[in-house]
């Protein structure tokens, strides 16, 4: 654990950071799914309509999930969690949503056609902080998940 660096709130305490190898592999796990879809071009309209319809319901379970708990199935299989750099005490389900789904995913990744801007975001990781582009839009960062005591 470790205090915020000129934060208003010295008390203010935030999880050890998730390493660099669980992020990726949390991210490659949560994108087998969409991966998935593209090999869906030639496939029979029963077989593509049933996997779009697994589809929509595993994009339906990370964001209820990341908007819950931080966590996507990536992160909880890699026992990592998004957690804002300065925590709010009474944080809504609609909070986390706008932070760690709209901001973090939707934007970031409508964002990131730019090549660019794509290569910049990875590249980020490596920073002392560990902080993606999308980690500073959405005033988060990836950390150890703790279990509840």
């Amino acid at each position: 654990m470790e205090s915020l660096p000129g934060s208003r709130q010295a008390t203010t305490v935030i999880g050890d950071l998730a390493g660099r190898w669980p992020r990726f592999v949390a991210r490659v796990i949560d994108a087998v799914p969409l991966i998935g879809a593209s090999s869906f071009g030639g496939a029979s309209p029963v077989i593509a309509g049933l996997y779009l319809m697994a589809l929509v319901a595993i994009i339906s379970i990370q964001v209820i999930s990341l908007s819950k708990t931080g966590q996507s199935i990536g992160k909880k299989v890699m026992s990592i969690k998004v957690a804002r750099i300065v925590p709010k005490t009474n944080e809504s389900d609609y909070d986390r949503f706008v932070n760690y789904v709209f901001l973090r995913e939707l934007v970031n990744g409508i964002v990131s056609i730019i090549p660019i801007y794509w290569l910049i975001d990875t590249l980020l990781i490596f920073r002392k902080d560990r902080r993606c582009l999308h980690d500073f839009m959405a005033g988060t960062r990836v950390v150890r998940a703790v279990e509840p005591a």
